[in-house]
């Protein structure tokens, strides 16, 4: 019961703060990409 209110309450909070959710992850993504890209480069040289 606790257990399935959290996940209302978490699923609520996510919908309210969907498109901050996703920005956030995307630059987050972003960096992760240009930071294994950049490790990559380091490797080959």
């Amino acid at each position: 019961m606790i257990v399935t209110l959290c996940n209302c309450q978490i699923l609520l909070f996510i919908e309210d703060h969907m498109d901050v959710i996703f920005v956030w992850f995307l630059k987050s993504w972003k960096l992760i990409c240009q930071k294994q890209s950049r490790d990559l480069k380091q490797k080959k040289y």
